[in-house]
């Protein structure tokens, strides 16, 4: 049994009611994803949540903001990572998001859509042997692909 959260709130329940509202009222799902975090910063599946909702709301800053505090309190946690790198993509800092993509690979280096990702904006910004490294790895470890 998890130790009580300071105001006594199941957060596993919170977390599941929140996800039920994601689509019907995102707004209730963010306030309640917001209020996991203030109870336990490392909450991880709150974080990636709450920030995947903001990116889809186009507040791709707000995500980026909150990945960093995601990072901070989960560091050896990829998808935080990976999720980071997408945030700082959609604000435009290509240069983060590299490096967020490369510290999600380096946690879990099978980490396919995160090599992808890579392998795309590395082209973009004209790195092109950093491209291929990518590609190749994606076309590897890609399911249904052979080696």
């Amino acid at each position: 049994m998890p130790p009580p959260t300071p105001s006594g709130v199941d957060l596993a329940d919170l977390f599941a009611q929140a996800e039920q509202l994601e689509e019907s009222a995102a707004h209730i799902a963010e306030a309640m994803y917001r209020q996991i975090l203030v109870e336990d910063p490392a909450f991880a599946h709150a974080y990636l949540n709450l920030g995947f909702m903001l990116c889809e709301a186009g507040r791709c800053h707000s995500a980026a903001e909150l990945y960093e505090d995601g990072v901070r309190f989960c560091p050896d946690d990829p998808l935080m990572h990976f999720n980071r790198a997408v945030a700082r993509e959609g604000t435009g800092d290509l240069k983060g998001a590299l490096e967020s993509y490369e510290e999600a690979i380096r946690l879990q280096p099978d980490l396919v859509d995160a090599h992808r990702n890579a392998a795309l904006l590395y082209a973009d910004v004209g790195q092109k042997q950093m491209a291929i490294r990518h590609f190749n790895a994606f076309r590897r470890l890609k399911p249904g692909q052979s080696a």
